[in-house]
């Protein structure tokens, strides 16, 4: 019954791009003594160490009107007016790197809170040029909205960022996360001025696996997400290769750049680099429960994880 329920549960990664047009939805707030029952399958994009695809065209994301409206004086005088608003509230600013990374794709996320798994209000995206001061212009309807950017020097595109990517919150400095909503939208306008600092992201979460057997030359899959069910958002994805002997033993690092309670889910292939993928017989797999409090300005360990062979 338990294999059944475990091979019924399917995590699609391309869903993290969907989301981004959905309506918000409250994140489920996992139960701590609820048993994991949910590992990752074949429809997750890995997390790879190649950089985003240079060639990438940035996405236009405002358009500013230029065109002239006129205003006739008593006199029937012609004057020609030039304008420059908007169609749309729009911030305007400068993600600010500490060196140029020119080529890499970075994004800006207009959201109603700190969860890109349950929605987006909008994203502006584009590729680094030769500046350490990279433009960014985005729109949202009017309002008051959290503001978050990535640089994706090593993560790919459509996956959450890792240790080598770039974070920028608006209204505080990564690892600080905003304390509430401030990036302002008004009405046909723009906020321009508004810029982000940009900084390195590290590995903050830290443990010790435990294993059937030595899983040498075997791959791992490794997620951290906020329910027991990885298919309702994933905030950390890594996919890798085990090289050397590892006993029954395997130290681990991953990323937390979000202030939450989080499970930490694990695969091991039996079966060479094929994840990934639904567990088969052979595979180790495990989950850490109950979940963790984890926080990006702190040294989130040890979170140690059981795996048993599946």
């Amino acid at each position: 019954m338990k294999k059944n329920i475990l091979l019924s549960s399917v995590i699609s990664l391309f869903a993290l791009v969907l989301l981004f047009s959905c309506s918000k939805n409250n994140p489920t707030t996992p139960e701590p003594t609820e048993t994991p029952t949910v590992y990752l399958s074949a429809t997750i994009t890995p997390t790879s160490t190649d950089s985003p695809t240079q060639s990438m065209t940035p996405t236009v994301t405002s358009t500013a009107s230029d065109s002239p409206t006129f205003t006739v004086s008593p006199t029937s005088t012609a004057t020609a007016t030039a304008t420059n608003t908007p169609e749309h509230p729009t911030i305007s600013g400068n993600l600010v790197l500490p060196s140029p990374h020119q080529g890499v794709v970075w994004e800006v996320i207009v959201d109603t809170d700190m969860n890109f798994n349950n929605g987006i209000i909008n994203m502006a995206m584009g590729t680094c040029g030769s500046s350490s001061n990279v433009p960014y212009s985005v729109t949202a309807p009017a309002g008051t909205y959290y503001m978050y950017a990535l640089v994706k020097t090593v993560g790919v595109l459509t996956s959450p960022p890792i240790a080598g990517d770039y974070l920028g919150w608006y209204g505080a400095t990564y690892p600080d996360n905003p304390s509430e909503a401030s990036a302002v939208f008004t009405a046909d306008s723009e906020l321009s001025g508004q810029d982000m600092t940009m900084v390195l992201a590290q590995n903050n979460v830290a443990g010790t696996l435990t294993l059937p057997a030595n899983a040498e030359g075997k791959q791992m899959l490794l997620a951290i997400h906020p329910t027991t069910d990885p298919s309702e958002g994933v905030f950390y994805l890594a996919l890798e290769n085990i090289s050397g002997s590892t006993g029954t033993t395997l130290p681990y690092q991953a990323l937390c750049y979000m202030p939450g309670t989080f499970y930490i889910t694990v695969q091991i292939s039996s079966n060479g680099n094929t994840l990934p993928r639904a567990p088969i017989a052979g595979d180790y797999v495990g989950q850490l429960s109950p979940p963790a409090v984890m926080e990006p300005e702190n040294d989130n360990q040890p979170l140690n994880i059981t795996l048993y062979t599946y």
